[in-house]
C-alpha cells in the first residue's frame, strides 16, 4: 500500500490580504492628491483655486474609503495583515493633518 504524500503547509509566511492592497493603492493615491494639493496651496500664495479644494476634498474621502478597506482586510482569516496596518496608520495621520488643516483655515 502506498504511502500517502503530506501536503507542506508555511505556518510562518501567510498570504497578504486582498483588502490590504486595495487599502494600499488607496491611500496611495489619496497621497498623491494630498501633495498636489499642498503643491498647488504653495505656489498660490495661499490663496489656492477652487482645484486645491476639490483635490483636498478627494484626499480626504480617498482616505476613508482606505480605512474601509483596510477594516475589511483585516477580517480576511488566515491572511497577513501588515498592509492593512500600514494603510490605516499613514491615513490615519493624513486625517489628522486634514483636520489640522482646515481648523488653522478657519482661523
Amino acid at each position: 500500500m502506498p504511502e500517502k504524500e503530506l501536503k507542506k503547509y508555511s505556518y510562518i509566511k501567510k498570504p497578504l490580504a486582498k483588502n490590504g492592497w486595495y487599502a494600499l493603492f488607496t491611500t496611495l493615491f489619496a497621497l498623491l492628491l494630498f501633495g498636489a494639493d499642498i503643491y498647488i496651496s504653495v505656489r498660490a500664495g495661499g490663496q489656492a483655486p477652487m482645484l486645491a479644494g476639490a483635490l483636498g476634498i478627494s484626499s480626504m474621502l480617498f482616505s476613508v474609503m482606505a480605512v474601509i478597506f483596510a477594516a475589511f482586510g483585516l477580517k480576511e482569516p488566515e491572511t497577513a495583515h501588515l498592509l492593512s496596518y500600514i494603510s490605516i496608520g499613514i491615513d490615519v495621520f493624513m486625517l489628522i493633518l486634514w483636520a489640522g488643516i482646515i481648523v488653522l483655515g478657519a482661523l
